[in-house]
């Protein structure tokens, strides 16, 4: 039986698509009279008012935004900031692209100064290594470009003509629809001695008109011409009709219509891709209704060249090959001259976006064939792709293809170390900038690999470690950044490319078991035993640094888990000792510092002195020496000027802040004793879970696990199953 309760009103919500769909249709659609058209450009002139260049600098500036400075008050930035382009090439994306940090800026660097119109009649060559992302990167660019162009933001008009036979000839009846194929901008149908007088009359005085009028950005706005076909109906009718209004009249402003797959607006050639038969296009029939209704058959001509249809568009060549080498020599004049001569007669003006792509080889070829190639090259801008060569960007990537559920397949840190080894195979082993920055890289091998690829790594994507010391990071001027950060535009030109990284992780994955939580162990395992000749591309010696690099993240996390000292203890410790050390043994005295009566003993000093050594045993020299330097540190100029002038807290002063650091840092340091000498404690890591079990062991050793796991739950992202193996893994590796 039929429950109607269920029946669904098919028509309504046939009806519901058909308003949603009708009103966005309609937008897009529905032209302007002229009168309309300037009504609206005199509203919105910051829309109105934009040739190819400008709208594609709009389009990209829509979609990207410019993150916050991780370092805001920092004198030396070079403005090296995270740029999000999720919307414009990751999201809703049928491939994501994900550029690097260095990619980013210096492509968005590019996009902005195409407002100044100094990149007309240029054609921009995206240069990468195979498999660096170049067309996915343009197909998702030209997809977000259409998206913003369809949208109240991003529309744009063009010329089209609506004309009333009846006007031109009282015994016809009718009307004459005209498109002009090479989408001029309504402003070029103001004759160009009218054009300033015009535009001071509909727009208002502002910091905009300004720039029109002064700016070079907005020069075509005075200096573009219409097409010919627009500007012989133009002539023709103002010839016939004697009356510029009705010429005005039969304008219509259009939206410009990009669209792709019709190379309207938008037209991308593949290197196997046939010339057309017929690179000249007329509408006979059209031609033949101009013909009669101006008596004329030379008057205007409805002809155009394939190019026309890209003017004020963009033209594309993916991969500068075969055809597309010859389709490249044809742009020589347009690029040049930027004008284009249809069947030796017909001057066409063509300007357009112009993007190709090669490899780094081609050029040669492109050389070759291209007459007069050495004041061509003038007009070439290179945009440098590469392979990422920061871990976020070459994880992004792993997770949009595998999918987000592929870190549990890992223990954390695992798939960056992963990446960290991927990317090792695109960098240099010598880096000029970095060795004129860093002196002593030995200094940092805890963090870092010998040849300081994993610094370079993290400088890629913008971060400035903290292990650094402060003598190096103050050593890291304006100069140095810009050195490396240009040093490293240069690499990611070889190593694993972005296809063999996927490739490799694939078989990973499958070589271990599904339930397997992959550990560091497991990777070098792999690494070692299964890629074969391809660990040849991995730098000698990198995998063990970053073994060593990854153990000791492993001990700094465990110590900050298990770290669980009184910071009120420390901080009356410290204030003591710097009062104290400056006092005769054997004495009392009340501390100003903490309000407390100290009896100053050699057994009292000692005691706070071995939370600042870092062995057990200490002779009285050492610490003789020691309690010197604190005592000449406290006495010092600087340390009362900290007082005194600048009205410091003793906190603040920077004897506190070397003391606290040692204090918490040797604290830290023997906190894992207990881990790597008491067996129960392995077992009863083991057994955690297990309430019956777990309970046997000592109460202490229960609280201890119980916080471990929690901070590094809370702090560093471990499920209970990773912390536990994280565990296992440092008391069976590395203590």
């Amino acid at each position: 039986m039929t429950d109607f309760t269920d029946i669904i009103d098919v028509g309504k919500v046939v009806e519901h698509l058909c308003v949603n769909v009708g009103k966005k249709k309609k937008k897009d659609f529905t032209s302007l009279s002229f009168g309309d058209f300037w009504d609206l450009a005199a509203i919105e002139p910051e829309k109105v008012f934009r040739n190819i260049f400008q709208l594609f600098c709009d389009g990209v500036n829509h979609f990207v935004e410019e993150e916050d400075d991780e370092y805001p008050n920092d004198p030396e930035s070079i403005g090296f900031v995270s740029i999000n382009c999720d919307k414009l090439l990751i999201e809703g994306m049928k491939q994501p692209f994900f550029p690097g940090r260095l990619f980013a800026n210096s492509f968005l660097k590019y996009v902005n100064s195409l407002r100044s119109g100094a990149q007309q009649n240029k054609i921009i060559f995206l240069y990468g290594p195979h498999g660096c992302g170049k067309s996915t990167f343009l197909n998702n660019l030209l997809k977000s470009f259409k998206d913003y162009t369809n949208s109240d933001e991003g529309r744009c008009y063009e010329i089209s003509w609506k004309i009333d036979k009846k006007i031109v000839d009282k015994k016809k009846s009718g009307f004459i629809k005209v498109s002009c194929p090479s989408h001029c901008h309504p402003i070029t149908v103001i004759p160009k001695e009218e054009r300033r007088n015009f535009l001071d009359g509909i727009l208002k005085n502002n910091e905009l008109k300004r720039k029109i009028f002064v700016e070079k950005e907005y020069e075509w706005i005075f200096e573009d011409d219409p097409c010919t076909i627009c500007q012989s109906l133009f002539d023709a009718l103002f010839e016939k009709l004697k009356d510029i209004i009705l010429v005005f009249d039969a304008l219509r402003f259009k939206p410009y219509k990009f669209d792709r797959r019709l190379g309207q607006g938008v037209s991308v050639f593949n290197p196997g891709d046939k010339p057309p038969k017929n690179d000249v296009l007329t509408n006979p029939k059209l031609q033949k209704e101009i013909d009669k209704l101006f008596g004329d058959s030379q008057l205007i001509r409805y002809m155009f060249s394939r190019l026309a249809r890209t003017n004020n568009g963009i033209y594309v060549l993916a991969d500068v090959k075969s055809r597309n080498v010859d389709r490249l020599v044809e742009l020589h004049n347009v690029i040049t001259e930027g004008v284009h001569r249809v069947e030796g007669e017909i001057e066409e003006r063509v300007n357009s976006l112009l993007f190709a792509l090669a490899n780094p080889g081609d050029k040669e070829s492109v050389k070759k064939k291209v007459p007069n190639f050495d004041s061509f090259k003038d007009r070439i801008f290179d945009i440098e792709m590469a392979y990422p060569l920061d871990v976020k960007t070459e994880v992004q990537m792993h997770e949009s293809i595998f999918g987000d559920q592929i870190k549990f397949r890992f223990l954390p840190r695992i798939l960056d170390s992963f990446a960290r080894i991927i990317i090792s195979t695109r960098m240099k082993k010598k880096s000029p900038a970095l060795d004129d920055w860093v002196t002593d890289l030995l200094a940092y091998s805890d963090y870092c690999d010998i040849a300081g690829r994993i610094l370079r790594m993290e400088i890629a994507g913008g971060n400035i470690p903290d292990w650094l010391t402060k003598e190096d990071k103050k050593k890291f001027k304006r100069e140095k950044r810009k050195a490396l950060v240009d040093e490293l535009k240069k690499e990611g030109r070889c190593g694993f490319s972005g296809r063999e990284s996927i490739q490799l992780l694939d078989e990973m994955l499958a070589y271990f078991k599904p339930e397997k939580i992959i550990n560091m162990n497991d990777l070098l395992e792999f690494i070692e035993k299964k890629i074969g000749d391809r660990k040849k591309k991995i730098p000698e010696e990198f995998t063990e640094d970053l073994l060593l690099c990854y153990d000791v993240s492993i001990i700094e996390e465990m110590e900050e888990a298990l770290y669980d000292y009184n910071e009120e203890r420390i901080d009356r410790d410290i204030k003591q000792y710097m009062y104290a050390v400056n006092c005769n043994l054997d004495t009392k005295h009340d501390c100003p510092y903490t309000n407390e009566e100290i009896k100053v003993t050699e057994s009292f000093l000692k005691h706070i002195e071995s939370m600042f050594f870092s062995k057990k045993e200490v002779g009285q020299k050492e610490r003789s020496e020691f309690r010197q330097w604190a005592m000449t540190t406290y006495g010092a100029n600087t340390f009362t000027q900290e007082i005194q002038v600048q009205g410091k807290n003793i906190a603040e002063t920077e004897l506190y802040g070397l003391l606290h650091d040692l204090y918490v840092h040797n604290l830290k340091d023997n906190i894992l004793t207990p881990l790597s000498e008491n067996d129960n404690f392995r077992r009863a890591i083991l057994d955690f879970g297990d309430e019956e079990k777990f309970k046997t062991y000592d109460k202490r050793i229960r609280q201890d696990i119980i916080r471990m796991f929690k901070k590094l739950s809370d702090k560093f992202g471990y499920t209970e199953q990773c912390a536990k193996e994280i565990c296992i893994y440092a008391i069976d590796n590395i203590f």
